[in-house]
């Protein structure tokens, strides 16, 4: 095709890059990582530093977990220069309350990490169904999309400000007819993941709130108030956690922090600082130069790619050379999961060295 033939010699570079990989399913983005909004009491100089150094601190926290942003030292030294970090901000009016919204450069926010030899968690993060159960006494209740209560606010602020793509079932008249109570309350995941299809949510979590039968029938003097169960499934994986106190609201956000945390140790990499890892990838069947340019903004949309040179085109078939910034394998995983490509095989490092035998995948778009 004449329109391959001519770019055939072109070679596309990019910078560090800002966007992320899958984990074991595909994933949705998340596009505001790099983002935060911070409550304040007035635009003076004094709020607006504290709210900068908090939205740092938020944006870091999204990336590379709240165990490395409190114990890292090129980090913690780091938060007390988001200046250096900041691309812009603005102020939001909310009803009476006014927000700081800083924005950070994710050059230089991926290049502290790399620095600080931190995990990063990428852009493309699995949605999960949040399928929340509050009981009060012998009373429960599902807590839908649409709720007003203070359990469903709780849950969308803590994982925004772990950049948690969740989602509530509107438990109208089809949630209604395909989920009872009995389905949350006994964590039947079979049923939910099911019902969660419709919010294409690829996890779910299931939380119960109680202050009756959770909570244990001899405790003495040291009952709490409420007790918390929360269980995330992703495929064939489950992760569980459980708590008491007194504080159902910092319950609740806890268990979102820590399902963020477990997820951020199970999805994130580690940057190779000195680089040269490089991984060659063959996309078949590129019929025009629209797709061309479709995949190369692919490539350099993702966190673990520094550098994309295309090497050679052959007809329909293009390969493209990948400088990765991470062990090639967690690239490799990133590719596969990836709705945008379908895989044509399954190679090993060592049969990667022919071009015959390159990782290859056809295009989606």
């Amino acid at each position: 095709m004449n329109i391959i033939k001519n770019i055939s010699k072109l070679i596309f570079s990019t910078t560090f890059l800002t966007c992320a990989l899958s984990s074991t399913a595909f994933a949705i983005e998340v596009d505001d990582l790099y983002q935060a909004k911070i409550k304040v009491e007035s635009q003076a100089s004094s709020d607006r530093n504290k709210a900068q150094q908090q939205a740092f601190k938020q944006v870091l926290i999204k990336l590379a977990g709240k165990e490395t942003v409190y114990n890292n030292e090129v980090i913690t030294k780091a938060l007390n220069r988001p200046n250096n970090y900041i691309n812009q901000f603005s102020y939001s009016l909310q009803e009476s309350d006014t927000y700081l919204v800083a924005s950070f450069e994710a050059g230089k926010v991926n290049k502290l990490l790399q620095s600080a030899q931190a995990k990063i968690w990428g852009k493309h993060r699995p949605l999960s169904t949040v399928w929340v159960i509050d009981e009060q006494g012998q009373q429960r209740t599902i807590i839908g999309d649409l709720s007003s209560h203070p359990i469903n606010q709780t849950i969308k602020e803590s994982a925004q400000a772990n950049g948690l793509p969740i989602n509530f079932p509107l438990m109208d008249l089809s949630d209604s007819m395909n989920v009872s109570m009995a389905d949350v309350w006994g964590k039947f995941e079979s049923n939910l993941l099911q019902a969660s299809e419709r919010y294409l949510a690829e996890s779910i979590i299931i939380m119960r709130v109680s202050n009756s039968t959770l909570l244990p029938v001899d405790c003495n003097d040291e009952c709490k108030s409420f007790a918390l169960d929360w269980q995330f499934q992703l495929n064939d994986e489950i992760i569980t956690g459980s708590y008491q106190g007194d504080d159902k609201q910092q319950l609740v956000s806890k268990a979102v922090n820590d399902i963020a945390n477990k997820l951020h140790q199970s999805f994130s990499y580690t940057f190779n600082e000195e680089g040269g890892n490089f991984l060659d990838v063959k996309i078949i069947n590129v019929a025009n130069l629209t797709e061309f340019i479709e995949i190369s903004d692919f490539f350099t949309n993702m966190t673990l790619v520094e550098d994309v040179q295309l090497i050679k085109v052959s007809g329909e078939n293009m390969i493209f050379r990948l400088n990765v910034v991470a062990d090639k394998n967690a690239i490799m995983q990133a590719l596969k999961l990836e709705q945008n490509l379908v895989e044509n095989s399954l190679l090993t490092d060592s049969e990667l060295q022919s071009e015959e035998s390159l990782m290859s995948f056809t295009w989606k778009g």
